[in-house]
Formats: structure tokens, sequence, C-alpha cells
């Protein structure tokens, strides 16, 4: 029940603040699986393009961590091609809310760090190949974020 009263705080909060404009849904009307929407950062190969995160909530919420992942496709050294996860370097404690797990993932996406890659193909072309990463992001982006 304090989990439910938390989320119900923190989804309000979340849609209250807008951070970076994004907007959180629920699915289906579950309070612990929610949908946040937003659109590319800004000056990125990401710009133009709608992006989802899936996030979900265990039931002793926010005694242990939500799992947050990307839905839509993209290619970006800190988020595994596979699973949609990210390695934004949070550690989370239940003091955190998710507007500001959601704010780390932003500016991962907005100033990728090859040094702590999850996607070690992505990272070196990076890390080589400036131009040629940018066009493939670019190209996803098209592609997926819609």
């Amino acid at each position: 029940m304090a989990a439910t009263r938390r989320l119900m705080r923190e989804f309000a909060e979340f849609n209250e603040h807008k951070p970076f404009g994004a907007v959180a849904e629920t699915e289906s009307d579950n309070l612990y699986k929610w949908k946040i929407v937003f659109q590319g950062p800004p000056a990125t190969p990401y710009e133009g393009g709608i992006f989802n995160i899936s996030v979900e909530y265990p039931p002793k919420y926010p005694h242990e961590e939500p799992n947050l992942r990307m839905v839509t496709k993209i290619y970006h050294p800190n988020v595994d091609p596979k699973d949609g996860r990210s390695c934004a370097g949070i550690e989370w404690n239940p003091a955190m809310k998710t507007w500001k797990i959601f704010e780390a993932i932003y500016n991962i996406i907005k100033t990728p760090n090859p040094e702590s890659a999850v996607d070690t193909e992505c990272a070196s072309l990076m890390v080589s190949n400036k131009q040629e990463y940018t066009r493939k992001a670019r190209e996803f982006t098209q592609l997926y974020a819609k």
C-alpha cells in the first residue's frame, strides 16, 4: 500500500515537472508499469526522435529499485542493444525518485560516454570514427524513433 501511494505521488510529480519535456503514462492503468515518452536531445544524432522507456516497479518499491529500459531501438554506446538497459551510473537508494533516474538516462543519451559502454562496438566506432557513429545513430533515430 505504501508503494502505491508513493507511485501515485511520483507519477503526478513527474507529469507536473515534465523533465526535459518527458511525459509518463501508465500501461493498462497499472501504476507499477510506466512508459516514459520523450524527444531526443537537441544537437545530438537523436534529435527529432520520439523515444520510449519502460519502467517496472517491484512490489517492495522504493526499497527495491525499478527496472528501466529503452524500448525504442537506439544506437548508443551506453544502451545495451539486446535488452535496452543503460549504464547511467545510478546508485539506487529508496529516497531516489523516477524523474531523477530519467534525468540521468537522458543526460547519458545526450552525452555518450564510450569509456563506460555496454555496446562496445558502438563505443569503438564513436572513438575511431565519430562521423560514421553519428551517421549510424541518426539512421537508427529515423528508422525506429517515430
